[in-house]
């Protein structure tokens, strides 16, 4: 029963939101997998379906990039995001949780980042 709550809050939340709220949203759910998928490969298992999420979201963020309208900036997060996603995919194939974490780092930059430019 609390958890059909939840997701009825959760949609509502997301049915609601402005697109740059929806991009934060995004960008924590990412790192959560991310952390998710990190804790997995620290604990020697292969964190395949976190680190997955992770990167279909990386993947989403990088497809909704408008290249046109954002310059230089858009061109940047699209070099961000694909070295996140090879990252992420390198340190979950090598069981590699430096390599998770980088991903994870630049993830938290960016939701920082994010989270200051919305004020």
């Amino acid at each position: 029963m609390m958890g059909h709550a939840l997701d009825q809050y959760r949609q509502a939340a997301i049915a609601s939101a402005s697109p740059a709220a929806l991009i934060r949203m995004l960008l924590q759910r990412a790192v959560l997998e991310s952390r998710k998928g990190l804790q997995e490969v620290e604990a020697g298992r292969e964190g395949r379906e976190a680190i997955a999420k992770a990167q279909e979201i990386v993947a989403y963020l990088r497809s909704i990039l408008n290249r046109e309208k954002g310059g230089d900036l858009a061109h940047a997060l699209d070099a961000l995001y694909d070295f996140v996603y090879w990252r992420l995919g390198q340190g979950r194939l090598e069981r590699n949780p430096e390599k998770i974490r980088e991903g994870l780092d630049i993830l938290l930059n960016l939701t920082e980042a994010w989270e200051e430019a919305q004020g």
